[in-house]
């Protein structure tokens, strides 16, 4: 979030990250939650997207949180991004023109329940400070700080 110039509104957003050791390797911050749609923000160095992070991200936004969709932005000039966010199955809502400058568009894609295909992924575990090995559901209220192993 800080790298692109956002804040992290503890209480407001939630944040779901992929670790090695102490080091943050990349993560998604979940905010702006409507009761029925949130946006997702995600960054990561190479290899901080797995499986197991992007069925936490979907079980907790659409299981436990009841969202019925999700939005994520992203520039058209982050081909890499894109790409990866494409293969993961988001969808492309709309396109904002402009939006980081001339000729620089936002992407605004969308992920639904219906089409998540990680709903189905079985994570492998979760390890966090406080206990050995958790499923999301155990997170309710608190999925800052899950740490994957």
């Amino acid at each position: 979030m800080q790298r692109a110039g956002g804040t992290f509104m503890p209480g407001h957003a939630h944040s779901l990250s992929t670790h090695r050791g102490d080091e943050l390797v990349g993560g998604f911050v979940l905010d702006s939650f409507t009761g029925v749609c949130a946006c997702v923000h995600m960054a990561g160095a190479p290899g901080w997207c797995t499986p197991d992070l992007l069925w936490m991200v979907f079980d907790y936004s659409f299981n436990q949180l009841g969202t019925k969709k999700l939005l994520a932005m992203v520039r058209s000039d982050n081909y890499l991004a894109l790409s990866l966010d494409l293969r993961a199955g988001w969808r492309v809502e709309t396109l904002v023109r402009d939006m980081y400058g001339e000729g620089v568009h936002a992407f605004v894609l969308y992920m639904k329940p219906e089409f998540c295909r990680w709903l189905n992924h079985v994570p492998k575990g979760w390890r966090v400070p406080s206990r050995d090995v958790v499923s999301s559901a155990d997170l309710k209220g608190e999925p800052t700080w899950a740490v994957k192993t």
